[in-house]
Formats: C-alpha cells, structure tokens, sequence
C-alpha cells in the first residue's frame, strides 16, 4: 500500500527494517538492519526485493482458503510465530 501511494502521490517512503538472530536460549546472538527510500525515480520494494509476493498472497488469503491450501501440501511454513512490530506514522 505505502509503495502504491508513494508514486501515486509522489511522496518518498523511508523503510527501515531490522533482524535479530537469537540462539535456542533466546539470547539475542546477531543483529542487522537497512534502510531504503522508496519514491519517484527509484526502485520499488519490490524492486529491491524487500516485498515478497508468494507470502503476500498466502498473507491475504481467507483463512480457511490458507488452511486448506496448508493441509494439500502448497503452503509450508506460512503458520510459524514471527514476531514483528510495525510503525507506519
């Protein structure tokens, strides 16, 4: 949506993003981050390959499609805990 409206509008985004590794105690044992400026004249996100488009079709399907699709073996993984926070002022 935030990539649609930055061209649309012609608003630059700033997406920052980061990722921390943890060991099987749960201790944090790695980190790392980015930033991208998405907008007119630059690559998208999914041009920088920051946007994923199987997981954001198996993210909008009805829940009983994604149930059933998980059950007939064509989506693996998409029930895992992935914590995550997001802040879109």
């Amino acid at each position: 949506m935030l990539n649609r409206i930055s061209y649309k509008r012609l608003v630059p985004v700033i997406d920052l993003g980061t990722a921390f590794r943890v060991d099987d105690a749960g201790s944090a044992v790695g980190d790392a981050g980015r930033a991208v400026v998405v907008g007119p004249g630059r690559p998208c996100l999914a041009c920088w390959g920051h946007i994923d488009p199987h997981a954001l079709r198996i993210e909008a399907l009805p829940a009983e499609e994604r149930e059933s699709q998980i059950e007939e073996g064509y989506i693996e993984g998409a029930n895992g805990v992935q914590p995550s926070v997001i802040a879109c002022p």
